[in-house]
C-alpha cells in the first residue's frame, strides 16, 4: 500500500486526503498552525470561495453533502 503525506490541512489538502483515502492510500495530512487554534471560536480560516469545480469535487467524494451550506449568491 502507498503512503503519502500532504502538507497543508486547507481545502485542497483535505479534499486530496479524502479522495486518496477512498482510492486506497494511507493519507497523514500535516498541518503547521496547531489544533487548538484551529479550533478556536476566533478562528476562520477561509481563504477563498469555493469555485463550481471545487463542489463538484467535494460532491464526488462525499463531503459537500455533509457541509451546511448557505447560498450568499
Amino acid at each position: 500500500m502507498q503512503q503519502l503525506v500532504i502538507i497543508g490541512s486547507g481545502l485542497v489538502g483535505t479534499a486530496m486526503g479524502i479522495a486518496l483515502s477512498q482510492a486506497g492510500f494511507t493519507v497523514d495530512v500535516i498541518e503547521q498552525k496547531p489544533k487548538q487554534d484551529l479550533l478556536a471560536a476566533s478562528y476562520d480560516g477561509r481563504t477563498s470561495a469555493i469555485a463550481h469545480i471545487s463542489v463538484q469535487i467535494l460532491r464526488s467524494i462525499g463531503v459537500w453533502q455533509r457541509l451546511n451550506v448557505v447560498d450568499v449568491c
